[in-house]
């Protein structure tokens, strides 16, 4: 396991016309150096560290896309782990002894289609009309998220809390449709 890794991602969207959007995106990421597990005849080795750029363009309309794509862009040679094909010999790994590396996916250019796997706000908005939800801890937090986004999507709510004030607060916050209970308390 490397002592380091790291993995930033990043996403643009912007309308074109009508129902059509592009997008942009891309996905870094860092492995760092690490110890490949034991192997009884070659014991540990250190494998190096390596970084990975994932690059992606496309179009989406109301009901399917086109995204065009990179994998590893800098075509890097990143070894993610350490097989029993090639051995170690002179600080380099060779074909004569019964261990191999296993490289990372080298560049990879694509393009692929969808349909509807793009799911766009105006698609979602109605996914649970006619539903009611209820979401205990629902006056702030994780809970009160939850009710937001059900509520966008068309949810009825009951939000259940211990904390009078602020259930209050967010059954105001999220509107009409909205029962609430003050506490649920266990039997004594």
């Amino acid at each position: 396991m490397p002592k380091w890794s790291a993995s930033a991602s990043g996403d643009y969207e912007w309308p074109l016309f009508g129902n059509t959007s592009a997008f942009a995106g891309a996905t870094c990421s860092f492995t760092g150096t690490r110890r490949s597990d034991f192997d009884s005849q070659i014991g540990q080795i250190t494998l190096p560290s390596y970084a990975n750029i994932d690059l992606r363009v496309g179009v989406a309309f109301s009901h399917w896309s086109v995204r065009l794509y990179a994998k590893n862009v800098s075509d890097a040679r990143g070894i993610s782990d350490l097989d029993r094909n090639f051995a170690l010999y002179g600080g380099g790994l060779t074909a004569d002894g019964g261990h191999s590396l296993v490289l990372i996916r080298p560049r990879t250019v694509g393009i692929a289609f969808g349909g509807q796997l793009l799911m766009r706000e105006d698609m979602q908005q109605n996914r649970f009309c006619d539903k009611v939800a209820m979401i205990t801890g629902g006056a702030s937090g994780i809970g009160l998220a939850t009710a937001r986004l059900f509520r966008s999507e068309g949810a009825r709510l009951v939000i259940v809390d211990r904390d009078v004030d602020r259930l209050e607060e967010a059954r105001c916050e999220l509107g009409d449709g909205v029962l609430h209970w003050r506490r649920i308390s266990a039997p004594p």
